[in-house]
């Protein structure tokens, strides 16, 4: 099978370029994490956008790792983007694959994720960060940027 994306190359051993995946998906969330406390904006745009093409044309997890939440609620504000995302894509997988037993361990130790996850069941459909699909890799990617008002009407412009 060829693969041509520069970005993410198919390798011919599976299990090796998963594992790399996984690594490459880590790093990103560690540069997003340090982009976010230095407010380096376009850095964390980009490191977002890559995070999210990631976690959408490889992983297709069929659940959130622990260590990935973990992250974001050790070491992201409680208003963070990257919380926002992790928690939409918990959601999502929970709600698509019925795995949401498996977070209660992580709920128990960080109550700000089960706070995040009731709000997140909160919204109505039409409130949805992604209305159109259940999957928030399906979305604007600038719907996880970090930007002022103007910047994301111009954002979601280049999409729309």
């Amino acid at each position: 099978m060829k693969h041509d994306d520069p970005v993410f190359p198919m390798p011919t051993d599976y299990k090796s370029f998963m594992q790399k995946s996984a690594e490459y998906q880590l790093t990103l969330l560690k540069l997003l994490i340090l982009a976010e406390k230095l407010c380096w904006d376009d850095l964390f745009n980009a490191a977002m956008n890559a995070f999210i093409d990631g976690e959408d044309k490889v992983m297709n997890r069929a659940h959130i790792p622990d260590y990935l939440i973990e992250m974001a609620y050790e070491q992201c504000h409680d208003k963070s983007p990257v919380r926002r995302l992790i928690v939409d894509m918990v959601h999502s997988v929970a709600k698509t694959s019925h795995t949401h037993w498996r977070y209660s361990g992580l709920v128990q130790k960080y109550n700000d994720f089960l706070v995040d996850l009731f709000k997140r069941l909160d919204y109505q459909p039409g409130d949805s960060p992604f209305p159109e699909a259940l999957n928030p890799l399906k979305t604007f990617k600038c719907k996880y940027h970090m930007h002022g008002e103007r910047e994301e009407i111009a954002c979601f412009g280049q999409h729309g």
